[in-house]
């Protein structure tokens, strides 16, 4: 058998199949360190792709993390303030409420004018007037009526009677 045979060193068309022509071992060196040179520099992209990536990540998970850390100080800060202010609010309604409080009781004793101490009735100019009685009353309530020890003069420059003086008008007892 001779090495030249023509099926060995070309295609050889049989009935519409090709077949394959035996490749040179050199050629097939050639090819497979093409593509291994090709695999690496794709790997060595691929690496470095991954690691870019993976720092981008990293810068944008410390960029959040200041970020929460941040917020998370200023929530503080509001919540303490708010804190502070429900507390004022709650002070302010209760003097808020002790005020209504005593507006409406003092209210209640504006409307009975009688029932205030001295000191607790308003000024003259914030009191009701009192309407004078008539002459038909004055007239019933004659001195002589009155006990004389809570007699008080009606007129300027009227002398009051001396505390002897009532006393002594007073009834002795003889025990």
């Amino acid at each position: 058998m001779s090495a030249s045979s023509p099926a060995d060193s070309t295609m050889v068309k049989t009935e519409g199949k090709k077949r394959r022509r035996s490749v040179d071992p050199v050629d097939r060196e050639a090819k497979a360190r093409e593509r291994t040179l090709r695999n690496r520099a794709a790997a060595q992209l691929s690496r470095e792709k991954k690691r870019r990536y993976v720092e981008e990540l990293e810068s944008a998970n410390t960029q959040l993390r200041r970020d929460n850390a941040s917020l998370a100080g200023r929530l503080s800060g509001v919540e303490a303030d708010n804190h502070q202010l429900t507390h004022k609010l709650e002070a302010v309604t209760l003097q808020l409420s002790a005020m209504q409080s005593q507006m409406s009781f003092l209210a209640s004793l504006a409307a009975c004018p009688t029932a205030l101490p001295r000191r607790l009735c308003p000024p003259p100019s914030c009191r009701p007037r009192r309407r004078r009685a008539s002459a038909r009353r004055r007239s019933a309530a004659t001195p002589e009526a009155i006990p004389t020890r809570t007699r008080k003069p009606t007129r300027l420059g009227a002398e009051m009677e001396s505390p002897l003086l009532i006393l002594a008008s007073l009834p002795h007892s003889t025990s």
